[in-house]
């Protein structure tokens, strides 16, 4: 796989990514910024590195599960891997990737 094909595919894993949410925040887990890596091998494996907001967030069992489906499902794409690190306290500021997101 090319460093183009890596691209496009990226950015199709970043679409799959931005349909996930936080249940407890109406906004996904990309824009929250909840992803600190997408990492696509030369062979297409993606593998995701993100964390959760809290310690006790409801959809730690599924949430990773959710993800790896989606991306998954994209066309190019031989395996998906999420890895859960660390725990995030609260809404990042500016939630960096959103606009909508900013603070009042």
């Amino acid at each position: 796989m090319n460093p183009a094909e890596k691209q496009v595919l990226e950015l199709k894993v970043i679409d799959a990514l931005q349909t996930c949410y936080d249940p407890e925040i109406p906004v996904n887990i990309y824009e929250l910024g909840l992803v600190y890596g997408i990492e696509i091998s030369d062979s297409a494996d993606v593998r995701i590195q993100m964390t959760l907001t809290a310690p006790a967030c409801p959809v730690a069992g599924s949430l990773p599960v959710e993800i790896e489906s989606k991306i998954s499902a994209i066309e190019g794409v031989k395996s998906a891997q999420v890895e859960i690190f660390g725990i995030r306290r609260g809404i990042p500021e500016g939630c960096r990737r959103a606009p909508s997101c900013n603070s009042e």
